[in-house]
């Protein structure tokens, strides 16, 4: 995307964000959403509809890797969400085998999909990963548990918070929140853009939320998170985190939670072995 647009002008810009403004709700449809499916003894994926649903293995873990849009929860095909669950119950996978893990809006579409699975088998997934849940529309529901991902959606509701306030939610929502370098902006990202290319502005104030999901490919390869743990969210804010807690992506579980504070280093690899 960023490709796309970088080079456009200004008055392309805002004919673009126009068009943009003009999109239906009825206008994302069923066939927009795809769903692939990988395996260890494949060596291309395949695209999943009624004719392959049964190639996935039901005794076996299943991931749900969701990506992100732009949009908000009220349009209808943020609901898509409930195409994932619908196809869970098709196919018969037990929640206690599926983890989501979603980025940005994502992150919010495991948690709708999640909630339908409950709705339908009063069953809770195992487990959410959201990397860097998307803010914008969502801060208005911070009380409002089902417009959003939330810590109930299932036995675990992992966050890794990288650009709180401003593309990614600030407060926690899950049974454990990581805030990767606290509030601040994320090593390599720049906080100034002054006198900065219109491209180079785009690329830069999308690098934070974007993080997250390199942290997370480090985590799930042996990187670990060590985390100040913090009692509460107002102990956060004041930096009155001190208990030391360190856990690898699979140390989490149901008695790892709270609110944690860490730190990365500035160049790759970001995480510690």
């Amino acid at each position: 995307i960023l490709e796309d647009i970088k080079d456009l002008s200004i008055n392309d810009l805002l004919k673009l964000a126009n068009d943009i403004s003009r999109v239906k709700i009825g206008d994302v449809k069923d066939d927009d959403i795809t769903l692939y499916l990988f395996t260890q003894s494949m060596r291309q994926p395949i695209i999943i509809n009624n004719d392959t649903k049964n190639a996935i293995d039901l005794n076996k873990p299943t991931k749900f890797i969701i990506h992100g849009w732009i949009a908000n929860s009220r349009r209808s095909w943020c609901k898509k969400g409930y195409k994932i669950a619908q196809l869970v119950i098709d196919v018969e996978i037990p929640p206690r085998n599926i983890h989501f893990v979603g980025h940005s809006l994502g992150a919010h579409i495991s948690g709708f999909a999640a909630k339908k699975i409950n709705e339908i088998t009063s069953e809770r997934v195992s487990r959410i990963s959201g990397l860097d849940p998307a803010g914008p529309h969502f801060r208005e529901y911070a009380s409002v548990n089902e417009e959003r991902l939330d810590k109930e959606d299932a036995n675990v509701v992992d966050v890794i918070h990288t650009d709180a306030g401003t593309y990614g939610i600030d407060f926690p929502i899950g049974t454990l929140d990581i805030y990767v370098n606290g509030l601040r902006p994320q090593p390599g990202c720049l906080d100034n853009f002054n006198l900065m290319s219109f491209g180079d502005l785009i690329e830069h104030s999308y690098c934070n939320h974007a993080r997250s999901t390199t942290y997370f490919h480090e985590w799930i390869n042996k990187g670990k998170f060590y985390c100040k743990l913090c009692s509460s969210w107002e102990n956060f804010l004041m930096n009155k985190c001190h208990k030391t807690l360190v856990f690898g992506e699979e140390d989490v579980n149901e008695n790892v939670t709270g609110i944690c504070v860490t730190r990365t280093h500035y160049h790759e690899p970001f995480l510690y072995n």
